[in-house]
């Protein structure tokens, strides 16, 4: 009996000692501590709602009533706003609705609080167009332009740029700007291709249409219809190998076939001067567009400058592809220093079914300094 005494006397001392220390996680409990946020980080395109609920935490991270703001770091990007129609019976859970907003790209923070406590939610922006600076909105057929890249979206991945619907061809590229040569095409919104965002890197790139159009006018190579007005090539660095300089002209629109170095030429002929301090080994590799392509004849000679029917003729050509009949043609040579004249003539345009068939126009030639 004596011993049942003492145990339970024993038991109730333990537990007054235990409710006089008190609950040892009693200072976990005291307020808001963390906020849950579902879900943290998204992916989206502009016009997307995304349906965010927000937890109010203790420091055991359990459930506690407490109310939650919320604000967005960049209003034009993402916004942010209390969703009335879900309804949490515990006031500890909260819903928001966030509508992504921006179309150029960007990550923009949704950041909820309560009292001194805050969390963010992080949006990545798929982008839908391209807002970089374009050099002119007025180009000449076969200028080259400058598209700079922005704070979010890079260009040293981008593998091509149209100009309604038509290719130009990149001259140089850098993350924050691309050297495009612009062809001979329709006004439109430039599209480009693999364009990337700093904050998703270059493992996921977009097309994407340029915010502003670009209408082509006019012709970078006015007076390539005779030899003596030639406009001067731009021209690769001919002092290292390799160097690369491409261009894009057109079919003079006159009919100048009495002046080609073949008589009997369909026309027209278009020349263009270049001049060399020392010997230099090049290669002129020619393209063009057109429908049926391969119905159009083109024919490229390499000639010294100042052109005669003598100097440039089938007995004195300095280089010319006059018998590959398929697309690109190419011309190597080693030029010795001095003036020279690069001519592409269309030879002929032989006849397709159905027809008709519609001529070149974009021809594009590729110099390589070999």
């Amino acid at each position: 009996m004596k011993l049942r005494l003492i145990g339970a006397i024993l038991v109730g001392a333990a537990v007054a000692a235990w409710a006089c220390k008190g609950d040892p996680t009693a200072d976990l409990r005291n307020g808001a501590a963390a906020l849950s946020v579902t879900p943290s980080i998204v992916v989206v395109d502009p016009g997307t709602v995304v349906a965010v609920t927000i937890e109010v935490q203790d420091a055991q991270l359990n459930p506690l009533v407490g109310d939650v703001t919320a604000s967005t770091s960049d209003a034009t990007l993402a916004t942010v706003e209390v969703d009335a129609s879900r309804h949490f019976p515990d006031a500890s859970t909260h819903a928001f609705n966030v509508t992504a907003v921006g179309e150029d790209g960007g990550q923009p923070r949704i950041t909820f609080s309560t009292g001194s406590v805050d969390t963010a939610l992080v949006v990545n922006l798929n982008p839908v167009e391209f807002n970089g600076t374009i050099s002119s909105a007025t180009p000449k057929g076969g200028s080259i332009i400058t598209i700079s890249s922005t704070s979010v979206l890079k260009l040293d991945e981008v593998t091509g740029v149209t100009f309604g619907g038509t290719a130009g061809t990149i001259a140089s590229q850098s993350k924050n700007a691309l050297a495009v040569v612009v062809p001979f095409s329709s006004a439109g919104k430039p599209k480009l291709a693999s364009v990337y965002t700093t904050y998703m890197g270059s493992d996921f790139t977009f097309t994407l249409p340029s915010a502003s159009s670009v209408t082509q006018t006019g012709d970078f190579w006015d007076g390539d219809s005779t030899a003596a007005t030639a406009p001067a090539l731009v021209m690769p660095d001919v002092a290292t190998k390799g160097s690369v300089q491409p261009m894009i002209t057109n079919l003079y629109a006159g009919d100048n076939h009495t002046a080609c170095p073949e008589p009997t030429a369909q026309g027209p002929c278009m020349y263009y001067g270049f001049a060399l301090t020392d010997t230099a080994t090049l290669t002129f590799a020619t393209n063009w567009d057109g429908s049926p392509a391969d119905s159009t004849r083109i024919v490229t000679f390499a000639c010294v400058s100042p052109f005669s029917a003598v100097t440039c003729s089938a007995a004195a050509f300095e280089a010319a592809d006059t018998v590959t009949k398929k697309r690109p043609k190419s011309v190597k040579f080693k030029f010795p220093s001095g003036n020279h004249l690069f001519i592409i003539e269309r030879r002929n345009t032989a006849a397709t079914t159905p027809g008709p068939t519609t001529p070149p126009k974009n021809v594009r030639v590729t110099i390589t300094r070999n």
